[in-house]
């Protein structure tokens, strides 16, 4: 089994938010009420390549929540989403399993799921945030 990539229309939404990170970070807010999305580049997984997190975030008795906090990670130049979190529903999701800093098992079914997740949250921040 293979991971799945984002789609060809969710690739470009991500590309866009990538090609304007400046120094790791963007934040797209277009101010019409929705919450802004936070793209920021966060290290690398070895045999892979980038991994950036796409996250919106709420706040409750003044902590930050990731609502949700979605992680990429970038391989030949394709974007495969390798986790989600939800801080309101207490939902932490991981499709890789590490062993001294590499990867030694995929979740190939959660990672799929992710991807159809993915792919149409991507077409919402691009609608919402006007890309």
């Amino acid at each position: 089994m293979e991971m799945k990539c984002l789609n060809d229309m969710a690739q470009d939404v991500f590309a866009k938010m990538v090609n304007r990170l400046n120094d790791g970070y963007l934040k797209l807010d277009s101010n019409r009420g929705f919450m802004p999305t936070i793209v920021e580049a966060i290290g690398n997984v070895d045999g892979y390549g980038k991994l950036y997190s796409v996250a919106h975030y709420g706040e409750m008795n003044g902590d930050l929540m990731r609502d949700p906090d979605v992680t990429f990670v970038e391989k030949d130049g394709k974007f495969y989403p390798v986790s989600f979190r939800n801080d309101y529903l207490g939902i932490d999701q991981e499709v890789f399993t590490y062993k001294d800093g590499s990867v030694i098992a995929i979740n190939y079914r959660l990672q799929h799921e992710l991807t159809e997740f993915a792919n149409g949250w991507m077409r919402n921040i691009n609608e919402q945030q006007e890309l």
